[in-house]
This record gives structure tokens, C-alpha cells and sequence, in this order.
């Protein structure tokens, strides 16, 4: 997506930049800005427990916020007034009651190649500074001149060594958290008309705008779906500086209360209603992000530098109360952090891992259950959240394999074609010859042995109302099942081995 020109976001055309850190104040020619803010220049002591910062401990949390006594200011001023930065332990922070906001945001392609490059270019760094700078004028606007904005153009040392790379990440994950509400810069929208929607009637006539909204290329990066479920909520802001008057939450809940009216005339165009439904951020239970199959539905069509940060997005998506010691546990080889990530689903008693659809992607040494490990696609999965859990967990085994306690439901048919979306199916009891509805999912030809299993207990959002089934044939995942009705009392309980 082409990037809004320089013009469009507003900057100074001959900038100096004025920032006072530690009560000191320092005066700032674009060319040394990136030198200043990314490495330590505006390194502080803590600004409560005046203690100094252990970087791998606790990073500081840097904020931006106005001078006291300074006057008011338009985002879009050509002349920026003098900003105050401090740095803070979260926990004095949390002890204190101090409260910021994060700003959540695109990165921009000059400020990631002097990200990469460790090379200052003057774009970059008027960048840096005054789009965080005009966005905390905004905020001030909206909310009051005593706020503090935490914005990772300047509150992260992007050239320190300590804070590059993926170390950071479960503390920059607990600055979403902590701070609350974010305000969520859409940089390439220029206009919300800062719209209400009462009723379906509004829905419609803003179509074209929530169009222009949901293309934002914010929408459309990974790490914004980390961000936002760990800060729940936000207040969309635009290229021009304006804050929507309601939440991004609010906002969705509207458009699906709407949505689920029965259908008339002036209702939303279906292209509209096909649009909104592909983004990932519908459902706000952020407790339902329980299964690692759904969490590759929200990433895998979501942009990102390289594939193993999926499995970092996956990791702190799945693993909110535990995302700081998995994290540092996860493998620097992508396939390795994919295998890690798919383990740890399956000792949570997640059985998605097995029953994900295969992409395009060679066999994993000799684990041929493993799904992911370089190539994650939209439609691996589209099962939807796990509603209720099987009643016996995975057992992994040293090799790999997984040990599964299933009930047996009976062989399929060479004859039966692969079909690579859910058919329903009947199929008798070998027993007692009841006949079982259910719809089936195959991705390879069944051969001699391909047997039909039911996983007790296990239920997805998707899968219909009884219960979860997987087609195994040879130790080999080669389909999965749904069944309309609970399945037949003949079925027998045995132990499967999935490599």
C-alpha cells in the first residue's frame, strides 16, 4: 500500500526540535534526532524511585507529554512547542497511579530502513519526532494537556542493542497492558467525518468511509493484533489528528448489532459487510483467544518482517498471564518456534495443532502432523474459538509423536474423495449400523487403515453442535470431521498415535 506523502502527515518544513529531559533542555537539528532518541541520549534515571534501569529487568517506560504552563497548541502547527520526556518503572507506575496512553501505529518504510541501517535519513527523523509529538498534541486536545503518550518512535532507544530484536517484546506487551485505552493512529485515512451511527439508516449512508477506515493499512499489520488485545480497546485517530468520538469497540458493536437486523432494503451492501468481517479484530473476549488454530485465522493474512514473529504474536496471544517466560523460551529457527508454539498449545489440552488443514510447505523432519512451520494461510483453520475442551489432554511423546485417547467411529472408504471443505457424510456403526451424520474434511486420499474418530468433549465455535472428529490413516492426520448429533454409544475409547 503506497504511504501517505510527507506533506499529507503534516511535518515542519525547517524544524528545530526543543525537548526537556531531566530538566534539562536540549535544542535538536533533524539530522541528530534518530542519534538522540535511539541510542541514549535521552537516557534518565527513574523519574519516581530515582534508581537507575535494568535493562533486561525492567526497561523504562519513556513518555511524551507537554510542558506545564505551555499554551495550547493545533496537531498540525507548523511551529512545535517544547515536549517533556520522562522515563518510569512500570511498577512505579502501577504503585503510584500513573497513567499514560499508547499509541498504537504502522510503522513507516523510511523510519524501518533507518531502524535496519542504523543510518540517519532526514525523513526518518522528522518522522520519529514530530508525528508522535503532533499525535500528543491531539491527545491533549481530547483529553486534557496533562496526559502522557507512550509512543515507540521515541519511547523506545530503537538503536540501543539491548532493545533491538525480540527481547523487548513481553515489556513493550505490558505497556499495552498497563496503559489501558489506546489511541490508534490511522495515518493514511484522512477523514472519518467524524460520523455517528444511531441507527442502520447511518451505517449506510458512511459505507464508503468505514470502506476507507477498514483499509487503513494499520488494519493490516501483525503486531497491531498483539497490541490491541493486550490494551482491549482504543480510540481510532486519523491523518488529520481527529479522535473518533467513540471507541474502536463500540464502533464494531454498532455495526453488528445492525448487521444481525433482518434483512431490508437499505441495509449495508454485502461487499461492506464481506469487508468488515475479515478483520480480525470483531470479537472483544479477548478469553476466547484459546486455540492455536483461530490465532493463525487472525495472523495469517496480517503483514510482518519475518515468519518466526508469528510464532512470537502466537506465544503472546495464547499466553497473556505467561507471554515473558514462554517468549524467552521460544527457538530462534522458525520451524523450531513452531514446533515449540504447537507443544504448548497441546499441553493446554488444544487440540487444534492436529486438525489444521496442511499449507503449501515440505514435511517437518519426521513430524508430519506439525502445520505452519513456513507458510501460514487464511484458510488453515476457520473453525472459530474452542468452546469447550476434549476430556482427555494430548500426551506428547519424546519423539514427537502425540499420544490421543479417542473414541472409534469406524474405517473410511478408499472410495471416499478428498474434499477440501467441510461434506456432510453418513457413516454407519460398525457395530450396531446406526448412522452417523457428519461433516468431513480430507486433504489426503484415505488408504487401507483411514479410521474416523470422535474427540470427546472437544467443541469449536464452527464445528456444529456435538462434538470434534479426526480422520487418521497410518499414524497420519489426513482430515478432520464434525458430527450434527452426539455419536454412537457402540463407540469404543482407544489410544491413537499421531506422528
Amino acid at each position: 500500500m503506497r504511504l501517505p506523502p510527507l506533506a499529507s502527515l503534516g511535518l515542519c518544513e525547517n524544524p528545530t526540535y526543543t525537548i526537556e529531559v531531566n530538566d534539562n533542555v536540549i535544542q535538536v537539528d533533524p539530522s541528530d534526532i534518530l542519534s538522540l532518541c535511539w541510542t541514549d541520549g535521552l537516557d534518565t534515571p527513574c523519574s519516581v524511585c530515582l534508581q537507575h534501569f535494568d535493562i533486561a529487568v525492567a526497561p523504562p517506560v519513556r513518555t511524551l507529554q507537554l510542558k506545564r504552563g505551555s499554551q495550547s497548541y493545533c496537531p498540525t502547527t507548523r511551529l512545535l512547542p517544547t515536549v517533556v520526556v520522562t522515563n518510569t518503572h512500570l511498577i512505579c507506575m502501577k504503585v503510584h497511579n500513573i497513567h499514560f496512553t499508547p499509541i498504537s501505529h504502522a510503522w513507516h518504510d523510511p523510519v524501518a530502513r533507518a531502524y535496519a541501517s542504523r543510518e540517519t535519513n532526514l525523513e526518518a527523523a522528522r518522522m520519529v519526532f514530530e508525528l508522535p509529538v503532533r499525535v500528543l498534541l491531539a491527545a491533549a486536545q481530547r483529553y486534557g494537556r496533562d496526559i502522557q503518550i507512550w509512543h515507540d518512535y521515541i519511547s523506545i532507544p530503537q538503536w540501543q542493542d539491548s532493545f533491538r530484536g525480540t527481547t523487548i517484546l513481553p515489556q513493550i506487551f505490558q505497556i499495552f497492558k498497563y496503559g489501558g485505552k489506546a489511541l490508534i493512529h490511522l495515518d493514511d485515512e484522512p477523514t472519518f467525518d467524524m460520523f455517528v451511527l444511531s441507527n442502520l439508516g447511518d451505517i449506510v449512508l458512511h459505507s464508503e468511509n468505514l470502506k476507507r477506515v477498514f483499509n487503513a493499512r494499520w488494519f493490516r499489520r501483525m503486531w497491531i493484533i498483539v497490541e490491541f488485545l493486550m490494551c482491549r480497546d482504543g480510540y481510532l485517530m486519523n491523518s488529520r489528528y481527529e479522535i473518533m468520538s467513540i471507541t474502536f469497540t463500540s464502533l464494531i458493536e454498532k455495526i453488528s448489532q445492525h448487521r444481525a437486523l433482518p434483512l431490508i432494503p437499505s441495509r449495508l451492501p454485502d461487499s461492506t459487510l464481506d469487508l468488515m468481517t475479515s478483520i480480525p479484530l470483531f470479537s472483544r473476549d479477548t478469553s476466547t483467544y484459546n486455540c492455536l488454530g483461530h490465532v493463525y485465522d487472525l495472523l495469517a493474512n496480517q503483514g510482518c518482517r519475518s515468519h518466526r514473529d508469528r510464532f512470537i504474536a502466537t506465544s503472546a496471544i495464547l499466553e497473556q498471564d505467561d507471554h515473558s517466560s514462554s517468549l524467552a523460551k521460544l527457538p530462534w529457527d522458525t520451524q523450531e518456534a513452531c514446533l515449540y508454539a504447537a507443544k504448548r498449545a497441546l499441553q493446554r489440552n488444544d487440540y487444534s495443532p492436529l486438525l489444521l488443514r496442511p499449507a503449501k510447505e515440505p514435511q517437518y523432519g519426521e513430524i508430519r502432523w506439525l502445520r505452519g512451520h513456513t507458510a501460514m494461510e487464511a484458510d488453515m483453520w476457520e473453525l472459530g474459538v474452542q468452546m469447550s475442551a476434549a476430556h482427555s489432554a494430548p500426551t506428547i511423546m519424546p519423539d514427537d509423536s502425540v499420544q490421543l485417547e479417542l473414541q472409534s467411529i469406524g474405517l473410511i472408504d478408499q472410495t471416499t474423495t478428498i474434499v477440501a471443505k467441510e461434506t456432510t457424510t453418513a457413516i454407519p456403526c460398525p457395530t450396531c449400523r446406526t448412522v452417523m451424520s457428519c461433516q468431513l474434511s480430507m486433504w489426503q486420499a484415505p488408504k487401507d487403515h483411514a479410521v474416523l474418530y470422535c474427540i470427546p468433549g472437544l467443541l469449536y465455535a464452527g464445528s456444529g453442535s456435538a462434538s470434534v472428529g479426526i480422520i487418521v490413516d497410518d499414524s497420519e492426520v489426513i482430515g478432520r470431521a464434525s458430527f450434527a448429533k452426539s455419536v454412537c454409544d457402540c463407540a469404543e475409547l482407544v489410544t491413537v498415535r499421531i506422528i
